[in-house]
């Protein structure tokens, strides 16, 4: 029998017989094929067992790679399956095995859940894909130049970071709703109606917000640099007109508007007040005016589009203010300069009521002041006129004059009681002392040039008339001219930090002594009761002498 190869083997009629011994094929030896094992063919390359046949079965080991341009099934229809993975008519079935993608193999595609597809990378679950949907799991982001879909639905947080963000670019009649936990229309964007609403499904203007508290509308400003000359503005809410040419005149447009309106069943429902910039000219001379309804009637209604009805205030550019302006008669003041003017057209009763409704021990009424000292007849502090004359006038000296030079008190005798003759006036009227003095507040004023004038000195007439004596708390200017009443709050006071609220530099911090005033008007008829006296004593002395010229 011929043999083969340097260790004889029998060499058969189209048969090589290696009973399980390495069949070298190249010159180094380090490329065989052995089958030692039964049922079992090896093939080595490079001294390494890379690829094995057993029966039906074809392996390459670990590290092998198998090149082909075509793997063929043996049946047709029954594909090609790689380690449970099916290729079948150009399919692949991985039956819910991981396919791996990168070469760390923490980067993966998974289908092992029913009708579901994982997404894996760097070893985290970020993406998931069910039915019609496509899930981003929490931590992952969805970056994309441009995104269509016809639903998009988040469980978690969508962030826009970067870019634009346009809704419904096209321009079609599609709304824009953001839903809170109690309100199903918190932002709405209305599509067709191009307006938006906050808080109800429907918004009737621009934006219209509805609501159930008190404050509908709020604006807060929690930060603001603060400069060293504090000119901060603080909150702000801005209407801005923006239209050239289309304001107007004569207070026939406004530059902005603020309405008021009721749409309840009742009469006289609509707009109930407003207040609005109104223009008075060409330019910009504009008065911020306020409006109010007359009541349970829509006569004189306020207007959206005109300023010619129910105008009870207007604050005009020069600082003047006119209260109850639709029944003045005027389209601006008489004065610009003047602080107000108020008008009324009611008859039997006051145009006007100042009521002070302290009930402590100190209330006060009209206060009257000053910068200047215009210590003359020229002008009034005080100035009241009817129809055809001045009738009552307060200089601003302090003289006080009256049309009909009339001055009195309540003296009727139904609301008197326990009424007697006076007592003698005499010896008080005789005692008093009649002086002649300046006023310091004249010599600070006027120097040398000061005037005397005639009258008494209260702690002189206190010990003769007591109960005519009045005292009464310092004013500032009695203190800057005695210190014996007290004391004023100065810069010093200020930079302590010691003027409480209410009070200012210049203001009364103490009081040491009350001033002392007289009641001149008891004093008048102290002297007539001693007048009277003095023509009884007249009268009996006439008697007596006419009594001595007759003997």
């Amino acid at each position: 029998m011929p043999y083969f190869g340097n260790n004889p083997s029998p060499l058969l009629l189209n048969t090589v017989a290696q009973n399980g011994k390495e069949m070298t094929l190249d010159a180094d030896a380090d490329t065989s094929i052995t089958a030692d094992t039964d049922d079992q063919i090896d093939i080595k390359i490079g001294g390494a067992d890379d690829f094995q046949f057993t029966a039906n079965t074809f392996t390459a080991q670990s590290g092998s790679t198998i090149a082909t341009n075509t793997i063929s099934e043996t049946t047709s229809g029954s594909g090609v399956t790689i380690d449970s993975v099916l290729l079948k008519d150009g399919g692949i079935d991985v039956n819910g095995n991981e396919i791996i993608l990168d070469a760390d193999a923490d980067t993966s595609i998974t289908a092992d859940t029913d009708d579901q597809i994982d997404i894996k990378i760097a070893g985290a679950d970020d993406f998931q894909f069910t039915a019609n949907t496509f899930t981003a799991q929490s931590g992952s982001t969805i970056a994309a130049q441009a995104l269509t879909a016809t639903t998009i639905t988040a469980t978690g947080d969508i962030s826009f970071n970067g870019g634009d963000f346009v809704f419904n670019e096209s321009g079609a009649s599609k709304d824009f709703r953001v839903e809170g936990d109690s309100d199903a229309n918190l932002l709405l964007a209305d599509g067709s109606a191009d307006r938006v609403g906050i808080g109800l499904a429907t918004p009737l203007a621009k934006l219209d917000v509805n609501g159930t508290t008190d404050a509908e509308l709020r604006i807060t400003r929690q930060f603001a640099t603060v400069s060293a000359s504090n000119t901060d503005q603080g909150a702000v809410l801005h209407l801005f007109n923006d239209i050239n040419f289309e304001n107007g005149y004569n207070g026939a447009a406004s530059v902005g508007q603020i309405i008021f309106s009721s749409d309840d069943d009742s009469t006289g429902q609509g707009i109930r007040s407003k207040i609005a910039c109104s223009k008075k000219g060409y330019g910009h001379t504009e008065t911020l005016d306020f409006y109010v309804s007359p009541n349970n009637t829509t006569s004189n209604q306020v207007s959206a589009t005109s300023n010619s009805t129910s105008k009870h205030v207007s604050i005009f550019g020069g600082g003047c203010t006119i209260f109850n302006y639709s029944v003045s008669g005027r389209t601006e003041p008489a004065y610009t300069t003047r602080a107000f003017e108020a008008y009324s057209t009611a008859d039997n009763i006051s145009s006007a009521v100042i009521h002070n409704k302290s009930t402590g021990s100190y209330p006060a009424g009209i206060s009257v002041a000053y910068d200047g000292t215009p210590d003359d007849q020229d002008q009034y502090a005080y100035y009241f006129v009817d129809g055809t004359a001045a009738r009552f006038l307060v200089f601003n000296d302090g003289d006080v004059r009256n049309h009909d030079n009339s001055y009195g008190a309540l003296s009727d005798e139904r609301i008197k009681q326990d009424i007697v003759d006076s007592n003698s006036q005499w010896n008080d009227i005789k005692n008093i002392k009649v002086r002649n003095f300046k006023r310091k507040d004249d010599v600070a004023q006027y120097g040398d040039k000061a005037w005397s004038q005639i009258g008494v000195v209260a702690q002189e007439v206190e010990t003769v008339c007591p109960n005519i004596i009045r005292e009464s708390n310092p004013t500032p200017e009695d203190i800057k001219m005695s210190a014996e009443f007290g004391t004023l709050y100065t810069q010093t006071d200020k930079d302590n930090d010691d003027i409480p609220e209410g009070k200012q530099i210049g203001d009364v911090k103490e009081v040491k002594s009350k001033v002392k005033s007289i009641g001149y008007s008891v004093l008048y008829m102290k002297a007539v009761k001693a007048l009277q006296e003095a023509m009884e004593r007249i009268e009996t002395l006439e008697a007596k002498v006419k009594t001595l010229e007759e003997a």
